[in-house]
Formats: C-alpha cells, sequence, structure tokens
C-alpha cells in the first residue's frame, strides 16, 4: 500500500528499526534517530539499497521522483549508486578546484614556455591582484562580474597596460579550467575591454621634423665620442628607424 503525507507524519519509532513500503523497492525506514528514504534494487546480480534522503527534508513527492530517476538508470543498465557516488565526487572535485589550485597547475604545465622574468610577473599580478579575489573560488562558480571586480581595481589605479595583460592572465587559466573539464566554459570570453573601459588617451611625442634641426642631430650623434656600442647605436638609429 502507497504512503501518503499524513501516515508519514504520524508515524512513530516503535523501539526496533521498521520499513514501510511506497511500492517499486522503495520504503521509509523508522528507527529512533529519524525516517530514511531506501530503495532496494537489484544490479549485477547483486542486491543492492540506495540512500534516498531524510524525511521530511526529501518529501514523499521528491522520494518518489527519484525512486523514478532511478529505475530509469537501471532501465539503461547504469548501477544508481555508483553513479550518485560519481556525481558525489565531481562535485567535490569541482569544489576543490579554486582558481588558485587551477592556476597553479597551469603555471607548472606551461612554465617551460616562458622565460623566467615573464614568469615572475604573473606569479607577482596572481598574488597581489588575482588571488585575493579569485583565489578562493572554484573557477566552476566564477562570473563575469567576479573577473570584473579584479579589472575595476586596476583600473582605478589607471594601469591600463597591465589591466589588459591581467584580463588575459585570467582568461588564459579559465580556458584551461574548461579544457580540463573544471568547468564548462571561460566566462571572460565574452568580455570586451573596449566596452568596460574607456580608451587609453594617447600622447604623442615630440619629433624633429626641420630639416635644419634634423642635420644638427645627425651631425651631434656623428661627433659623439663615448662606448663603441653605443656609438654604433646611435649611427644605426637615423638609418633603421629604430625605437628607444
Amino acid at each position: 500500500m502507497a504512503l501518503t503525507n499524513t501516515g508519514i507524519k504520524n508515524l512513530k519509532p516503535t523501539g526496533k528499526p521498521k520499513k514501510y513500503s511506497d511500492g517499486q523497492g522503495m520504503y521509509l525506514l523508522v528507527n529512533a534517530a529519524g525516517k530514511y528514504w531506501r530503495i532496494d534494487y537489484a544490479f549485477a546480480g547483486k542486491r543492492k539499497t540506495l540512500a534516498l534522503g531524510t524525511y521530511p527534508d526529501v518529501s514523499l513527492e521528491s522520494a518518489r521522483k527519484r525512486r523514478t530517476a532511478a529505475r530509469e538508470l537501471l532501465a539503461e543498465g547504469v548501477d544508481p549508486g555508483a553513479a550518485k557516488r560519481q556525481a558525489k565526487n565531481a562535485l567535490v572535485a569541482r569544489h576543490a578546484a579554486t582558481f588558485e589550485v587551477v592556476a597553479t597547475e597551469w603555471l607548472k604545465r606551461t612554465s617551460k614556455t616562458r622565460k623566467g622574468n615573464t614568469e615572475t610577473k604573473l606569479t607577482t599580478w596572481l598574488i597581489n591582484d588575482i588571488y585575493p579575489l579569485l583565489g578562493r573560488l572554484p573557477v566552476a562558480e566564477i562570473t563575469a562580474p567576479d573577473v570584473k571586480r579584479v579589472l575595476d581595481r586596476l583600473h582605478a589605479r589607471d594601469v591600463g597596460d597591465t589591466l589588459r595583460r591581467v584580463h588575459g592572465l585570467i582568461g588564459r587559466i579559465l580556458k584551461f579550467a574548461a579544457t580540463s573539464g573544471y568547468c564548462s566554459r571561460a566566462v571572460t570570453v565574452d568580455m570586451k575591454l573596449g566596452d568596460l573601459y574607456p580608451a587609453a588617451k594617447t600622447v604623442s611625442h615630440s619629433a624633429i621634423v626641420e630639416p635644419l634641426q634634423f642635420g644638427a642631430l645627425l651631425r651631434s650623434i656623428w661627433g659623439y665620442r663615448g662606448q663603441p656600442a653605443a656609438v654604433a647605436a646611435l649611427q644605426l638609429a637615423p638609418l633603421a628607424f629604430v625605437r628607444p
């Protein structure tokens, strides 16, 4: 006979654990400690029991939905108990994969592609600018507003180049997290810096454009008597138009 909400509420412990069936293998186990939903099933020739939750946290309706889900897995040849353990382990793993943990793994895997000074810069940005806000968050739960809070701090400091580089660094780490299965997608993909912050004003540097003044500059360069390397560099500059 199927259980009812009223009947479940009125059930009292009898001194010994007692099962109250709801059909299709599901029952309510009542003992002095509480009321527990269970379902007995057979898989690969073995008799097993799956916990479906505790009443009243899991209502009669919810327990029946869980029973249906378990029976559907059995129909597909899947052990619902093993599926539950796998889902739990995956959830634990996702929460353990914080941004700092994933970033550390990314740094180790990609360190050979960078020079030492670049590695130092990345580590400094992570420790000083990124970890304080994102470090403890599971990468699967990081949102675009979370990343923007990091960028807003850099924008307030008026360090536009660092802001751009940090945005790229976070993006590379989140893409690595996505391809490694720690999260489904890198939220930075949809974050366009041009839409979030005004473009930095460019400053034009002065240049000699008057022929006589330029000639005087060339004579000064040619007359310079310093270190050979400096002399060569100065004489090469007007020929190759190199940047400083």
